[in-house]
């Protein structure tokens, strides 16, 4: 069973990295080999622990984002309120995909103050679906205790220097410095844009304090780094055409 768990999450995990990176990127050698540097990233994560259910989840909502921002059908986001009542159940983590769902509503608002690029989704929609999305939360056994319990759990500053999964990462191996390419990679993407990319910028500086902050939240760089690369190749491509 345990053998089971881990090999069907990492394979959905994989599927899941290429079907975001080939959505955006829509060349297949270089979704494929986007898509393996991210997941090589998280190769120390792939355990049997609910963290993978976080990634997966977490994977499936970028790609419904990033989707729903470029083409503005607002038939995508249905599926976020599902997604958040199963991932408030299996992992505490599902805090990090509400503020990335919260940063596309800011996104939203200040392209109606002429802040970035203009969005094709109004904050309206946006905004519902993060409402529903946080009520979605709330199914679980605790209900909006479980905020609680995430509230003390990030301010457990002292288990930071501690408990090994949760130091900073080490740089010790290829996939260590992989995170770093990745979001160096990001970074430079976002820079050669010459423009303000607001949910871009605020997604890789919020994934690049996790990520360097605790080895354990690696996938988050990996993820994000992977789909603001895809993101920024094809915006340039489509310019130069």
């Amino acid at each position: 069973g345990i053998v089971a768990y881990s090999s069907t999450m990492i394979l959905a995990i994989t599927v899941a990295m290429f079907h975001l990176v080939r959505r955006l990127l829509g060349s297949f050698p270089r979704a494929a080999l986007l898509s393996f540097a991210s997941v090589f990233c998280m190769v120390h994560l792939y355990t049997p622990r609910p963290w993978l259910f976080t990634i997966l989840l977490f994977l499936l909502e970028m790609d419904i984002l990033m989707q729903a921002r470029k083409s503005g059908r607002l038939r995508e986001l249905l599926w976020l309120p599902a997604i958040f009542a199963m991932w408030a159940n299996v992992h505490i983590e599902f805090v990090d995909g509400l503020f990335v769902l919260g940063l596309a509503w800011a996104e939203t608002l200040a392209a109606g103050w002429g802040l970035g690029e203009k969005t094709r989704i109004r904050p309206k929609g946006m905004g519902l679906a993060l409402a529903a999305s946080l009520l979605a939360t709330l199914v679980n056994p605790y209900g909006w205790r479980i905020y609680q319990a995430a509230y003390e759990l990030a301010t457990q500053a002292g288990a930071l220097n501690k408990v090994t999964e949760l130091q900073s990462i080490p740089f010790r191996n290829a996939a260590d410095f992989m995170v770093l390419l990745l979001a160096m990679g990001s970074a430079g993407a976002l820079a050669w844009q010459r423009r303000l990319l607001p949910f871009e910028t605020a997604l890789l500086g919020f994934a690049a304090v996790l990520a360097f902050r605790s080895q354990r939240d690696v996938w988050v760089m990996a993820v994000a780094g992977a789909a603001i690369l895809a993101s920024m190749i094809a915006s340039s491509e489509k310019k130069a055409v």
